[in-house]
């Protein structure tokens, strides 16, 4: 009964967030529409997903639950925790420097990766861009504490967190991107990553994790 609850939420927990990202995208059209801004934002946030997903995700996701899962049958629980300490300390050590260096080489990256830009929305994508790398290093963490908590059998809050970058997002874009426009969108980008973060944080202690 418990396996078809979590499936259930599952379930609609995704379908929430499937339709929380489509309300985003019509409110996004509507405020920015298909100009030089909207070009400029996709193309830095998709480099920065690529980056995230590339370095990151891939590395987390295929690394982390088996080795935890291993030390905590043949070592305890402590040692597991301890695992997860040093896991956390070294994928946000590396999603640092990726931060530093992909704010230092912004420009060549965007010219590599989205070239046939006018100067105008090149610039632009640059500035974005820039801000948008720290959210590599908060990628990292959510992801981590997402691999922790499937290590625990908790489901439930890992398929939450998308919901909750996309209800950010729909706050800043209602109620901010008038006055604060394509670079306020990108410090909420940042923000909804943060957000992820913060929401499990609770749920990560209670199962036992303690950051040190």
């Amino acid at each position: 009964m418990k396996k078809i609850k979590t499936l259930i939420f599952m379930f609609m927990a995704t379908v929430l967030s499937k339709c929380l990202a489509l309300v985003r995208t019509i409110i996004f059209a509507n405020y920015f529409g298909t100009g030089s801004e909207a070009n400029a934002y996709f193309a830095a946030s998709n480099i920065l997903l690529q980056f995230l997903e590339i370095f990151m995700l891939s590395v987390i996701c295929s690394s982390f639950i088996p080795i935890y899962s291993k030390i905590e049958v043949e070592s305890g629980r402590k040692e597991a925790i301890k695992y997860s300490n040093n896991f956390m300390n070294v994928i946000s050590f590396i999603a640092i420097i990726i931060s530093i260096l992909g704010i230092i080489l912004a420009p060549y990256i965007v010219k590599v990766i989205t070239p046939g830009f006018d100067s105008s929305t090149y610039d632009l994508t640059v500035s974005l861009l820039r801000i948008l790398f720290p959210t590599i290093i908060l990628g990292a963490m959510a992801y981590v504490c997402v691999a922790f908590l499937q290590s625990n059998f908790e489901f439930n809050i890992p398929n939450l967190i998308s919901a909750i970058f996309n209800i950010i997002m729909i706050i800043y874009l209602l109620l901010f991107s008038s006055k604060y426009g394509i670079f306020g969108l990108a410090v909420a980008m940042v923000l909804g990553w943060l957000g992820q973060v913060l929401f499990q944080v609770p749920w990560i202690i209670k199962h036992g994790y303690r950051f040190k």
